[in-house]
C-alpha cells in the first residue's frame, strides 16, 4: 500500500500510540481525547472548554510552544480542537499531560520551573502557616472577604455568545 492510499484509509487512533505504563491520571484522559493521529508527529486533539473560549485557545497555543519537542500547536475555538505538531519522539502522553495542566490552569506545570510554589509538595502544615489559614477552620470571614476583594471569585468568565452565522463563516477560516 503506498503512503498515499494509507492516508485514505479510515484512521482510529492506534493502541501503541500512547505508551503502556500510563504516567497520566484517569482524570487526565477524560478532559483530552486524541481525535486523529495517524500520522508521526501530528496529533489532533478534542479539549473540552475549548470552543468559544479564545483565552484558553491562547494559553493552550503559547504554553505548549514552551514544551521541547512541540513544532507547532493550534487551537480552534470554533471546533474545540487542538492540533500539535510535535518530534515524533516526544509521547504522547506527555502532550496530553501538558494540555490537561493548561486547561486545568496550572500553566507553571508546563514549564521545566514552574514560577509559583509547588503546593502539592508541600507538607499540609507548611501550606498552612504560607496562606495564613488553619487547617482544621479554615479561613476566618474577614479573611475570606479580604482575598476575595483582592483575587476576585474563583470562577471563569462566560464564553461570549456568537451567532450561528459567525459559527458557521469560522468554519471556512480553518
Amino acid at each position: 500500500m503506498s503512503y498515499l492510499d494509507a492516508l485514505a484509509e479510515p484512521c482510529a487512533v492506534p493502541e501503541d500510540t500512547f505508551s503502556d505504563t500510563r504516567q497520566i491520571a484517569v482524570a487526565t484522559a477524560r478532559i483530552v481525547t486524541a481525535v486523529h493521529a495517524c500520522v508521526p508527529g501530528r496529533i489532533r486533539w478534542r479539549v473540552p472548554g475549548l470552543r468559544q473560549n479564545l483565552a484558553l485557545k491562547q494559553a493552550l497555543e503559547a504554553g505548549l510552544r514552551e514544551l521541547p519537542g512541540i513544532h507547532s500547536a493550534s487551537a480552534s475555538a470554533a471546533t474545540g480542537n487542538l492540533l500539535t505538531l510535535f518530534d515524533p519522539d516526544l509521547s504522547a502522553d506527555r502532550i496530553s499531560g501538558a494540555i490537561a495542566a493548561l486547561v486545568r490552569g496550572y500553566v507553571g506545570s508546563v514549564r521545566q520551573h514552574p514560577a509559583g510554589p509547588e503546593w502539592h509538595a508541600q507538607e499540609a502544615g507548611i501550606a498552612v502557616e504560607a496562606l495564613q489559614t488553619s487547617a482544621r477552620l479554615g479561613l476566618t470571614t474577614d479573611a475570606a472577604r479580604e482575598r476575595l476583594a483582592e483575587h476576585g471569585a474563583n470562577a471563569l468568565p462566560p464564553p461570549p455568545v456568537r451567532s450561528t452565522l459567525a459559527i458557521f463563516l469560522d468554519q471556512f477560516q480553518n
